[in-house]
């Protein structure tokens, strides 16, 4: 076996840096969508508030950077967010 799938193997075996964390972050930012004007309480695969902390702020910057028109209502205490405006990107 090389290297490079001894580590892929271990990586995933374990649980971390499968790219489980891409996938919840877009889930997160579709459900902002689907529940605008709505909390949506932001958690992690592997539960830890430290890891929902990193998975909230993933969410955020991934909205500041794909949709800045968008206005968000951020409630870090409890690990949420509110998509309160969503601006048209094209007319």
């Amino acid at each position: 076996m090389k290297q490079e799938e001894l580590t892929s193997s271990i990586k995933s075996e374990f649980g971390r840096m499968t790219g489980r964390t891409t996938r919840i972050v877009d889930e997160f930012v579709q459900m902002l969508y689907k529940n605008e004007g709505k909390w949506v309480v932001i958690y992690d695969h592997f539960p830890s508030d430290n890891n929902d902390r990193i998975v909230l702020e993933k969410v955020i910057t991934r909205m500041k950077i794909e949709h800045p028109q968008d206005k968000l209502e951020i409630d870090r205490s409890r690990n949420r967010l509110k998509l309160v405006w969503c601006g048209q990107k094209d007319l």
